[in-house]
């Protein structure tokens, strides 16, 4: 009958949306884990802020302790900047790493599937004047 083309749209459709199923689940991970790396820095940040400001309440109100103060909190909070910046950064390249090796993979494998666009249409041989 007429369902000689179905199979071939079925088999197109398989080799079209499977590597985008693996693709959106890689993607759905690296979303995961930087938004857990996200809260582990916001957390990390709120319990150095709590400190430092328990650590406020109990200097003295002398100038020079004061100041030593602030140069300390100003040493902890750049020092914990870097280390976030780097954690960020490394959080980014293994993402990007992650999805290229997803993207390679299953790209390569869609394109040696058996299914070829050019050659077929409605599970008919194209002719030279179908394909345009």
């Amino acid at each position: 009958m007429g369902t000689e083309g179905f199979e071939q749209y079925l088999k197109m459709g398989k080799l079209v949306s499977t590597p985008w199923n693996d693709i959106g689940k890689a993607f759905l991970e690296v979303c995961r884990r930087g938004t857990q790396e996200v809260m582990d820095i916001t957390s990390d940040n709120l319990i150095r802020t709590a400190d430092q400001i328990k650590r406020f309440g109990t200097a003295t109100k002398r100038p020079e302790e004061l100041f030593n103060f602030q140069k300390e909190c100003l040493n902890e909070n750049t020092t914990a900047f870097v280390g976030t910046l780097q954690r960020v950064g490394n959080i980014c390249l293994s993402s990007v790493e992650e999805l290229n090796k997803v993207f390679t993979s299953n790209f390569k494998d869609q394109q040696s599937g058996t299914y070829n666009s050019n050659d077929t249409f409605g599970g008919k041989k194209q002719t030279e004047k179908q394909r345009g």
